[in-house]
């Protein structure tokens, strides 16, 4: 069939398009081949580092670390949500998008920001794997990573906050057992 082929080709595509290492974004890429946002990640990482051990080398750094462990918790998670979106989009290229995965990981949280409602096309499963072809899913699946990667581009500092704020307690209270 010819939609498939096409659905091939343009994956094929897809595959030999320079990316970030990090988010597999295309775009013009800056140093050790990240994006502008991925580079912006990167340098802010190690500048927390750089300053958590600087303060910790202070007499009474109390104050100041406890922020500064924050905003590297903080740099930490978003690095981490950086390169799982780049994890999701080898896993697109890499083989067959099932047609659950396609509904749960991508059509919900496309639905959810548009109509903020998760539920109302539950169980779509079937359709689509009888709709769609498994090149045709996951042609579908990279245009819906494309869409949502690019807005987890621009606010993944907010999207990743409670997440560091859930390791820091963690933290906190393994410290406390201690």
């Amino acid at each position: 069939m010819q939609t498939e082929l096409d659905a091939r080709e343009f994956i094929t595509s897809v595959r030999s398009v320079v990316r970030c290492h990090w988010c597999g974004r295309q775009g013009k890429r800056l140093t050790k081949g990240l994006c502008r946002h991925c580079n912006d990640v990167r340098k802010d990482l190690l500048r927390f580092e750089k300053e958590v051990l600087g303060v910790r080398a202070e007499s009474e750094p109390h104050g100041r670390l406890v922020w500064l462990n924050q905003e590297l918790a903080i740099a930490r998670a978003r690095k981490k949500n950086c390169i799982g979106w780049g994890q999701m989009l080898d896993d697109i290229l890499a083989g067959h998008v099932e047609p659950l995965t396609l509904e749960r990981a991508w059509f919900r949280p496309v639905q959810k920001s548009i109509a903020n409602d998760d539920r109302s096309n539950h169980s779509r499963e079937a359709a689509l794997g009888s709709i769609f072809t498994s090149e045709q899913r996951q042609v579908l699946a990279y245009f819906l990573w494309e869409i949502l990667g690019e807005q987890a581009s621009h606010n993944r500092r907010n999207r990743v906050e409670g997440v560091a704020d859930r390791e820091i307690l963690r933290q906190t209270d393994e410290d406390r057992a201690d």
